[in-house]
């Protein structure tokens, strides 16, 4: 009777001694093991096993020429670096694509993106936008015809060019008062979300730390300095246990005094108050009262 042919396959992924010894296991269960993936160079095929009884037959599939010009990045130094995306900006041609890329990106993340809008100024709309719009417009005016250096036209822009800039710096001076002013409306005018939103934009404004307090020098002395007070503050009122008992005491006889022992309805009955437990001053003693 014919014995059957036991044939084996195994993707190796590289070799090692390791995957030597695995080998030499898969060939005593098969007569014929195929082994992909070696990554093992034609010369380099008897590595496959150490028994000189078992035949390797195989051819490699790796280009040596390929291997012995490998790119060696971790070698390469700056300018070799520099060399390189030069090299590759002109095999690419990135300049001749360069602001269509941008003009893409701008335009998408226009349509896609929220934008995050600047915060007005305090009082613009009020003493400003209108020298602004006046200055837009004549300068507009100014510019159709001819930009003249002279005449009316020409003294009309600059005035109103003038009075807009006086305007706006005056405005950008007086940020606190106008905006204590508004808040301020809002409050007489009941307007809440007007005034929370005056008290938000001043609360969200970045203040820098002292570094100076007293001699303190520095934020460790001045955090130092404060330690200090703070302890000699707190520690400034004696305390003394059968003082406090007593003035809980008192306390609790000048409450009970205030709140009378019973009381007639209107129906003429008398309702008598029962021993409370106050949960500060402890049980309270009943008071005298009628029965």
């Amino acid at each position: 009777m014919d014995s059957a042919l036991r044939l084996c396959t195994w993707n190796s992924r590289g070799h090692g001694a390791d995957r030597l010894i695995y080998i030499n296991k898969l060939l005593q269960q098969c007569d014929i093991l195929l082994v992909q993936e070696t990554w093992l160079h034609d010369w380099e095929l008897n590595k496959l096993s150490d028994d000189d009884a078992i035949s390797i037959l195989g051819v490699s599939g790796m280009d040596p020429q390929q291997l012995l010009n490998r790119v060696s990045w971790h070698r390469a130094s700056s300018r070799d670096i520099l060399a390189y995306k030069e090299m590759l900006s002109v095999c690419l041609e990135v300049n001749k694509y360069y602001d269509d890329i941008v003009r893409a990106m701008r335009s998408s993340a226009e349509v896609t993106i929220p934008v995050c809008k600047k915060r007005g100024k305090a009082g613009w709309s009020t003493h400003v936008k209108q020298f602004q719009e006046d200055a837009i417009f004549w300068n507009r005016i100014w510019v159709e015809n001819g930009r003249p250096a002279t005449g009316s036209l020409s003294n009309i822009r600059r005035s109103t060019r003038a009075q807009y800039r006086r305007a706006s710096r005056w405005v950008v001076r007086n940020q606190d008062k106008l905006s204590a002013d508004r808040m301020a409306q809002a409050l007489a005018s009941n307007n809440s979300r007007d005034l929370w939103g005056e008290v938000k934009k001043k609360a969200n404004k970045v203040r820098d730390k002292p570094i100076i307090v007293d001699e303190a020098d520095g934020e460790l002395e001045v955090c130092e300095m404060f330690k200090v007070k703070y302890e000699s503050l707190y520690s400034s009122v004696s305390f003394n246990k059968n003082d406090m008992n007593e003035f809980i005491d008192q306390t609790q006889s000048n409450i009970m005094k205030m709140i009378p022992s019973s009381f007639v309805t209107s129906s003429g009955y008398t309702v008598n108050f029962l021993p409370m437990l106050n949960p500060v001053f402890g049980d309270v003693p009943p008071a005298d009262s009628d029965q």
